[in-house]
């Protein structure tokens, strides 16, 4: 099959946010090449038998964010997209680079089977996400991802700090909730870590196709509850652990709501918060009456787990 790429040109702050606006248009992929991701992988130990030395010429900051649509239908929705952009160059405080556009026809067996080459096993603490095309035999916790539709594989570093701040805390018998769940990837580990019900919340309904999917795949489904909706203010019981690994302005839009579900001492463990907002969405917990016990920072990113007193 073939399709239309979109490739935007942004800055790394942004990139987050320019596939957000993809998703909003496009069931078919959303994929992000950043050169610092680049230049640090290439600085690791990892050893590569070919890569560009182009990549090397990049400047630093810039992230490339490609999106894949049907070929029918592929210009109404780039229309759509372009005006997404345009709102958020107005409404954005920060930089969000050039916002160039380039379009181009590629073939859709290629750039998949690309990805599923390089989408390997990921060991966090004693979990590993593994892609469901791969047998893997290790001793730890494997929750299997087919995600090809959604966010969420466990390579981000968002997702892994949530998957080792749980491991952190106690799930045996839990009731959990993951706002804004993704592909399942949180909500399933939640589950195998012991969890006795997991309920996980999504508002794109392509996603929670994929979530119901991973959490069958794991053998989950009788265990976990998904909801394709936003409003919290509509769940009608309170959880021991409450996982989100979403924006730090989704987290203040839904801060009181997320407050409310969770019991006292009960915890919250909050990822997707870029370094220069994770103070302000911190304040507005600690005023909810939670307090903070640990935080941890992986490049631009910080995850922050917290108790209600």
């Amino acid at each position: 099959m073939q399709f239309i790429e979109l490739t935007v040109t942004t800055t790394t702050e942004a990139e987050e946010l320019v596939a957000d606006i993809f998703w909003n248009y496009t069931e078919y992929g959303v994929a992000i090449s950043s050169v610092d991701d680049c230049i640090k992988l290439l600085n690791s130990d990892i050893v590569y038998d070919y890569y560009d030395e182009g990549i090397l010429n990049g400047v630093k900051g810039t992230s490339l964010v490609k999106g894949y649509f049907a070929i029918d239908d592929a210009d109404k929705r780039i229309v759509s997209v372009r005006e997404d952009l345009d709102a958020l160059k107005n409404n954005c405080p920060f930089c969000l680079g050039t916002l160039e556009t380039v379009k181009r026809e590629v073939s859709g067996d290629d750039w998949i089977e690309i990805w599923k080459k390089h989408f390997k096993p990921i060991k966090i603490g004693n979990v590993v996400i593994c892609p469901e095309w791969i047998k893997y035999d290790g001793d730890e916790i494997t929750v299997k991802i087919n995600s090809n539709l959604a966010f969420g594989t466990g390579e981000h570093e968002t997702t892994s700090m949530v998957v080792s701040a749980m491991q952190n805390l106690n799930l045996k018998n839990a009731k959990v909730i993951d706002v804004g769940t993704g592909s399942g990837i949180l909500g399933i580990v939640a589950s195998k870590l012991g969890a006795k019900k997991v309920v996980m919340t999504e508002i794109d309904p392509v996603a929670c196709e994929v979530a119901k999917g991973n959490a069958i795949l794991n053998g989950e489904s009788q265990n976990c509850q998904i909801l394709c909706q936003g409003d919290l203010e509509k769940i009608n019981e309170t959880f021991d652990i409450c996982v989100a690994n979403i924006t730090a302005e989704v987290l203040t839009f839904l801060s009181s709501s997320i407050a409310k579900l969770i019991i006292k001492k009960g915890h919250l463990v909050m990822s997707g918060l870029l370094n220069d907002r994770e103070e302000k969405v911190e304040k507005l917990f600690i005023n909810f009456g939670f307090k903070t016990l640990s935080k941890t920072s992986v490049g631009e990113w910080t995850c922050i787990t917290m108790q209600k007193l």
